[in-house]
This record gives structure tokens, C-alpha cells and sequence, in this order.
């Protein structure tokens, strides 16, 4: 090797398999040949080496003389395995979804990528990652552990990716010196990797493995000491384990307690808004319940599910969702079957479903229901005003609304604010400041709309609630846009972004995308229809109806900007055959004062007339004062009149504030010129 002179590079793969006599070859050639051109590159798995192999002499005799390096080759990051990938597969680049997969299932380990892509793994999941070379390769690893410390990791496996030496040793029953023994084996192992307090599988497919390797019935025992042990460390806050004392009950197959622990776990999941969590969390304790025996303690505790699932569960799929409106009917049906009262939250979450599906009579008995509650519960009372306020802005009744939105402020106590989140899904205050902002901009008090609905933003903003944040927001941007204040429209549609993957209540989305169709329009890009159609066809879905008029509506005004005027009346006569149909009028003089815009444009006349001048009397008859200032404005405008130019100038004295937005100011330029 070394007497030829030429320069030589000698390499000895698998140096941990090495027999002695090699090991010792080797330190001869380097000691003796000391100046030889040769470079001896040896690969070894460090974790497979023990104390007293010769390698690890020879090297601790080499780094003494400087005359070894040693190069850990830790695993491959994200970018190296794409490469890697890539380049097996003779492309360039990588599909980023297959990366993705690629990077999250091998963890970097060149062998598992190889093996991935051998085995045909794609993004979509559809090939199994376990291969036979990979699971054999794993396999071997335990296969080298003592008796015990196989044992302690099928435990550690049961447990999950973390663990600590306390916890294995109260899941075991072993004395804690002995579990640390065997988790330095595993450590000095490489099966696990130290995390601080914590350790954690080096790969979890060697924790699939392991978890292979435990039969049925000692799997079931390891998680329930798993549950028990978890229980007992943190029994002062469950809360933050919940979820996985419920998995291990489950597994373990204890039907109740696992039951118990998945409802703890949906409303830790709710508190920090995790919705959709909570959801799977509340959604598995039901299907469970239906393995306990019929029972009034069953329906008592179903019941209580059922109340703590609805906040979530509408958070997620919408107040007027079939599955939402189920929920709380199911409630319902088991209040009645176990002879107790109905609980507040169910009367709330039945009054917002019929309010989605515009049944405002009905929404309004079950607010009254709740106010009747007041004595024995003030959080049902202020939950029932709001429902009773926001049932008549609906309708158009906007001194009931004004009365019973105000009353519902009133009445709010900041100490009950928790309740009101865990069970009704929103901050009440928040909620009634912003739709009392709506209230006022209709009866003609632009500022102090603007106001109220910054202060629901504060609100909002102290409370870092998605759902509550996502209801103002949504309000707030109703009222910038009717109020054509669209400098504050595209700041709000800022605010949203900022939250928008975040939100899931369906029909809160989908009124802020029409708004944002809108305020595309208005910026000049056509696109912005597309949007707008969609939520009028999101609109038309069962029990999320409650926004169609107003998608309607600025679907006509989106269709008049295109001039397309004939589309655009048809979306205004809808609207109104809706607002007819289901008595919810809040919209109906502007949306007669559309129809007579569009009819004006079309040429005819006398619809026109007709259309503004109904909007006017209904504007009126409401006390709506900003939509009669818009109603008269155009009727003035389209068909002069000194009666109506002299009714317009005595509305705009009435108006306090807002003289600088669009409606105010067109109205002011109008009237100064028919006074020259």
C-alpha cells in the first residue's frame, strides 16, 4: 500500500463491523508510513461502537498525534434532500410538494430518501414510506439493545416522540436510576436524542418500529399508564395534556375517561382559538359516547358536550350550518328527555341558526327566552338583548335595535368574559359596539358609526380572539363601505389579510370577499364581479342566507359599473323579493334606490321614479336617515324637483358629522348649484 510512491486514498466503509486485526492495520500503515502519500477514509455508525472496540483505541490514540479527523455527517437539511432526490430522479428541480413529503417523512436520513423514492412516494401520500430496507435497517438497531432497554423504548414508543426519565419510570414502575441506565444506552445509541428536559426519537420511523414490536395487550396497558401517569404530573392543569391523556384513554380502550379528557381537550382547544382542533377533539368524545350504555349520567353528559362543542363548532362550519342547528336541537331534545331548563347557550346558538336562515320572529322569541333567564343568569340576559337587537336591524327597526343593542352594552360585565367566549363563540360588547356603529350610520351619524366601530376594534384587539376579531372586522367594513368611506375600507381589508387564512366561519368570509369584489370594482379592476357572484352563490346555500341581500346588492352596483344595467336590476329585484318574503328590510330603501339608479340608465323613466321614490318613503318610515339622504339625493338629481331639493336641504342640516364622505358632499356640490 504504502511502498509504490504513488499518492493513494484507501477507504474501509463500515468500520464499526471491522475485526481487530483491520483496526490494527490500520494504525500500522499511518504510525509507520507517517510521510506516505496515502489517505485512509473510514465510515463508521458511532452509535453501533462500544466502549471497548479497537476503533475507538485507535482513534483516541490518533487524535493524540493530530493524525485523524473526524467528520460527523449529520442529516441532510430541506434543501440537500431535494437535491439529493433530484438528482436520483435525473431532474433539475424538485416538485415542491414531493420535497415537502420527502423532507418530512425520511428527516434527512439519505438511506429513507432513497428508499422513499424507490418506493415511489408522491405528494398526494398514496405510497407507503416503510419500506422492507428501511424497516430491516431499524429493526436491527433495537434488535442490539438489552433485554430492558427494548422494553423502555416500546414504552417510550407508546408515550409518543417525547418523554422524560420521570415519566418512563412512573409508565414502567421501574426504580428511576435503572430507566436512566437504559436511557443512556439509548442515547449513546443514537435511538433518541436529548431535547433538554425531554427526549425524543432521533427518527420517528424507529419509533414506528418500536411501536411495532409491542403486542396488543401490553400496548393497551402502556397507555393507560401512560394517561394515569400524565394525569397525576399535571393534575393542577390538565388542560395544557388533555389531548394526549385522551388519545392514550383512548387507545388504552377506557371508553369514559377518554371521553372526559377528549372534552377537556376541546375546550383548551377553544380558549386559545384552536377551532378546528376543538372540533375533532369534541367530534371524537361523541362517537364514543355512543359505546356507553343508555343512561340518563350518558345524556347528562352528552348534553355537556354538546353545549361546550357548539362555540367551535360554529366558529368552523357557520351559525347556520345544518351540523351547528343538529347540535343544538340534539340539546335541546336531551333538556326535554332529562325534564331540566334549557340551558342559555342552547336558546343562543338555536336564535343565531334561525337568524342565519332569516326566521327573525323565531330568532327574536328565543332571545326573549333568554332575557326571561336574566334572573337566575345576567351572562343569558346580555346574550339575549344582542340577539334581540341585531333581530330587529334585520327587519329594519332600528329604535329596537338602538334600545335592546345599547341595553345589551349596559348590561355586560367584564368579569363574565370567559363564559361568554367558551360558550357563545364571541366577546358580546365587542359584537353590540360594532352593530350599533351600523345602527347609527343608518339613522345618519357617520362619526359616531366610525366611533363605535373603532372601539369594537380595541375591544377586539385586547381580546385577541379570532372569532370575535373576524365579526367586528366584518361589521366595520359593511359600515366603510356604506358609508363610502373606502380609504378606511382598504384599510380594513389589510387588517383581514392579516388574519385571513386563519378565518373559517363561512358566511363572515364570504361577505368579505363581496367586499373585497367591490372595493376591486372600485379600483378599477373588473375581476372583482367574479368575487362578488361567488358569495351570491355562497349566499343562496341553506342557512347562510342571512348576507344574500346585501352580496345582491353590490352585485347590481358591480353590474351597473359594467353597464350591464339589465343584470344589475335583476340582482336588485331579487334582493328585494327576498327582503319582501322574509321581512328583512334594513337594505330595502337602498336597494329600491339602486333599482331606480339602474332603471334610470336602461331609459325607463317611469320605474325609475317609481323606485326612488319608494326608497325615499321607506328610508323615511325607518328613520334611516343616511339612506333617505342617498334616496333623495338621486331622485333630486334624476328628476328635479324644488320640493325634493328643499326636503334634501333640510335632511342634510339633520346630519352631524360625515360631511366630508362622498354621499354628504355630492348631495352639498348639488344643492350650491341650483342655488346660483
Amino acid at each position: 500500500i504504502v511502498g509504490a510512491g504513488d499518492p493513494r486514498l484507501l477507504i474501509v466503509d463500515d468500520l464499526q463491523w471491522c475485526d481487530a486485526e483491520t483496526i490494527e492495520l490500520i494504525g500500522f500503515v499511518i504510525r509507520s508510513s507517517a510521510a506516505a502519500p496515502i489517505l485512509i477514509i473510514g465510515t463508521v455508525r458511532p452509535e453501533e461502537v462500544p466502549y471497548d472496540h479497537p476503533l475507538v483505541r485507535l482513534v483516541d490514540a490518533l487524535n493524540h498525534d493530530r493524525a485523524a479527523t473526524t467528520v460527523a455527517l449529520d442529516p441532510l437539511d430541506e434543501v440537500a434532500t431535494a437535491r439529493l432526490a433530484a438528482r436520483i430522479r435525473n431532474e433539475d428541480r424538485l416538485d415542491p410538494e414531493l420535497a415537502a413529503r420527502l423532507w418530512a417523512e425520511s428527516e434527512g436520513n439519505p438511506l429513507f430518501v432513497i428508499e422513499a423514492l424507490r418506493a415511489g412516494i408522491s405528494a398526494d401520500r398514496s405510497a407507503t414510506l416503510m419500506t422492507p430496507t428501511m424497516r430491516s435497517v431499524l429493526l436491527a438497531r433495537l434488535r442490539q439493545l438489552s433485554e430492558g432497554t427494548r422494553r423502555l423504548v416500546e414504552a417510550a414508543a407508546v408515550m409518543g416522540r417525547r418523554f422524560s426519565v420521570e415519566m418512563l419510570a412512573a409508565v414502567t414502575g421501574s426504580p428511576e436510576p435503572e430507566v436512566v441506565e437504559r436511557v443512556d444506552e439509548l442515547w449513546r445509541r443514537r435511538i433518541i436524542r436529548d431535547e433538554g428536559a425531554t427526549y425524543d426519537f432521533s427518527h420517528d420511523k424507529l419509533r414506528a418500529v418500536a411501536l411495532e414490536l409491542v403486542s396488543p395487550v401490553r400496548r393497551r396497558r402502556l397507555h393507560r399508564a401512560a394517561a394515569e401517569a400524565i394525569e397525576a404530573r399535571f393534575q393542577n392543569d390538565i388542560g395544557v395534556v388533555a389531548a394526549q391523556i385522551a388519545a392514550h384513554y383512548d387507545y388504552a380502550g377506557m371508553v369514559e375517561p377518554a371521553i372526559n379528557a377528549y372534552r377537556a381537550a376541546g375546550i383548551r382547544a377553544t380558549e386559545v382559538s384552536a377551532f378546528e382542533d376543538a372540533v375533532a377533539k369534541f367530534r371524537r368524545a361523541l362517537s364514543l359516547l355512543a359505546e356507553m350504555p343508555a343512561s340518563s349520567l350518558r345524556d347528562t353528559l352528552e348534553l355537556d358536550i354538546r353545549i361546550a362543542f357548539g362555540s367551535p363548532l360554529v366558529a368552523v362550519t357557520g351559525y347556520g350550518s345544518k351540523e351547528s342547528r343538529q347540535l343544538y336541537e340534539r340539546a335541546l331534545a336531551i333538556c326535554r328527555k332529562l325534564g331540566r331548563r334549557v340551558d342559555p347557550p342552547i336558546y343562543r346558538g338555536l336564535g343565531l341558526a334561525r337568524l342565519q336562515g332569516c326566521c327573525f320572529e323565531d330568532s327574536s322569541k328565543l332571545g326573549w327566552a333568554l332575557v326571561k333567564k336574566e334572573r337566575h343568569d345576567s351572562i343569558a340576559g346580555t346574550e339575549g338583548r344582542y340577539l334581540l337587537g341585531v333581530s330587529a336591524f334585520w327587519r329594519g327597526d332600528l329604535v329596537g335595535a338602538r334600545r335592546f343593542l345599547s341595553s345589551a352594552i349596559d348590561s355586560y360585565d367584564i368579569a363574565h368574559r370567559p363564559e361568554h367566549l367558551a360558550l357563545y363563540a364571541q366577546d358580546p360588547k365587542a359584537v353590540c359596539v360594532v352593530r350599533s356603529g351600523l345602527v347609527e350610520l343608518w339613522q345618519g351619524d357617520p362619526g359616531r358609526a366610525d366611533e363605535c366601530a373603532r372601539s369594537a376594534l380595541d375591544i377586539a384587539g385586547e381580546l385577541d380572539h379570532l372569532m370575535t376579531t373576524a365579526y367586528v372586522i366584518t361589521y366595520a367594513s359593511i359600515l366603510a363601505a356604506e358609508a363610502e368611506d373606502y380609504p378606511r375600507l382598504t384599510e380594513l381589508r389589510e387588517k383581514a389579510g392579516k388574519l385571513w387564512d386563519r378565518l373559517s366561519e363561512p358566511y363572515l368570509v364570504v361577505v368579505l370577499e363581496a367586499l373585497w369584489g367591490w372595493l376591486e370594482m372600485l379600483e378599477g379592476s373588473t375581476t372583482g364581479i367574479d368575487r362578488i357572484m361567488r358569495s351570491v352563490a355562497h349566499s343562496r346555500g341553506e342557512g347562510e342566507s342571512l348576507h344574500l341581500t346585501y352580496t345582491l346588492l353590490l352585485l347590481a352596483r358591480a353590474r351597473g359599473r359594467t353597464r350591464e344595467l339589465r343584470e344589475g336590476r335583476a340582482a336588485a329585484r331579487e334582493a328585494l323579493a327576498w327582503t319582501e318574503r322574509h321581512d328583512q328590510r334594513y337594505l330595502e330603501a337602498e336597494l329600491w334606490r339602486v333599482d331606480g339608479e339602474l332603471a334610470y340608465l336602461c331609459g325607463e323613466t317611469d320605474s325609475a321614479d317609481a323606485s326612488l321614490r319608494r326608497a325615499v318613503v321607506v328610508a323615511g318610515d325607518q328613520g334611516a336617515n343616511w339612506l333617505e339622504l342617498r334616496a333623495l339625493y338621486s331622485l333630486a338629481s334624476r328628476f328635479p324637483s324644488e320640493i325634493e331639493r328643499r326636503r334634501l336641504g333640510d335632511l342634510l342640516k339633520t346630519i352631524p358629522s360625515g360631511h366630508n364622505l362622498p354621499p354628504f358632499q355630492a348631495a352639498s356640490v348639488f344643492l350650491r348649484e341650483f342655488s346660483r
